[in-house]
């Protein structure tokens, strides 16, 4: 069972329902597969909102960013959940182009926001409404069968016109419904809106880039972290020699010996994080 199964329900929503529930079931087995069936759900049921929904109206591009950034889809969707569904679409492309090890917490909130985005959805095109809120406990390390990992592409076209009969009635109901929903907010610290959202967005700029800053005294870490965050904010920083447990900000702070015993002892999934290839920049 996954939190999204509830979506069967409702047989239009076949369109994305299947590749929703691949995308929960491989999020152990390969969380960057994860993310980009994340992404691709998604892409799949913003497709369908233009087939169904007579106020959307096809932009000059029918890919991803053209369909999430017209304006009137963008009224429809509100702010709020835009931003959500803006993390998808970005981790989704740096799943597809970094390169970088993809986390499992990046994408168990890449799920998290789908889920919203479609309870959205049930709630202005459904025939029978039920709310429904993710569930991590129903997250298994079971194996996908062979069957549901297939997953055909959607043409835009074609779903026009196979629900152009539906479009009067679901158009209505929509209406209707948008008015009175209320968004769902995630319960997120700071350090995890900064670890999640900030960073997708940082990559999603072209920025990763790893920096390393040393120093022999702590005073002289210290100062130069403040003037980094000065200038940068959006920039996730740490200082090693008060933060010991931080150690996946982009930029890190640290005594000459600190940094030392933590290539020596800090390790991910029992490999060393520190390795001569993490950081871009050494100062």
């Amino acid at each position: 069972m996954t939190n999204f199964d509830y979506l069967k329900k409702e047989p239009k929503f076949d369109t994305f329902s299947d590749v929703a529930i691949v995308a929960e079931k491989i999020l152990y087995i390969d969380p960057t597969s994860c993310i980009l069936n994340c992404r691709r759900a998604m892409d799949f049921a913003i497709k369908w909102m233009y087939s169904v929904d007579d106020s959307l109206h096809m932009p000059y591009q029918n890919n991803l960013i053209s369909l999430m950034r017209a304006e009137k889809f963008q009224d429809i969707i509100g702010e709020d959940l835009m931003k959500r569904m803006d993390f998808i679409r970005k981790m989704g492309n740096s799943a597809t182009h970094s390169g970088k090890r993809i986390r499992e917490d990046q994408a168990i909130l890449c799920l998290e926001n789908l889920q919203i985005f479609f309870d959205f959805v049930c709630y202005c095109y459904a025939d029978k409404y039920e709310e429904h809120t993710y569930d991590k406990d129903l997250l298994t390390k079971e194996e996908p069968s062979p069957q549901r990992s297939i997953v055909h592409e959607v043409d835009l076209e074609t779903l026009i016109a196979e629900n152009a009969s539906l479009k009067k009635e679901l158009t209505a109901r929509r209406e209707a419904q948008a008015e009175t929903y209320v968004p769902k907010p995630l319960e997120l610290t700071e350090y995890e809106t900064r670890k999640l959202y900030i960073d997708a967005m940082l990559l999603d700029a072209g920025w990763i880039k790893n920096i390393l800053f040393l120093a022999d005294r702590m005073s002289l870490v210290t100062q130069a972290k403040r003037a980094f965050v000065n200038h940068y904010p959006s920039l996730s920083v740490t200082n090693l020699c008060e933060e010991k447990d931080n150690y996946h900000a982009h930029c890190v702070f640290s005594t000459y010996q600190t940094m030392m015993n933590c290539i020596d002892s800090v390790k991910e999934e029992n490999q060393k994080l520190f390795t001569s290839g993490h950081f871009d920049l050494v100062i």
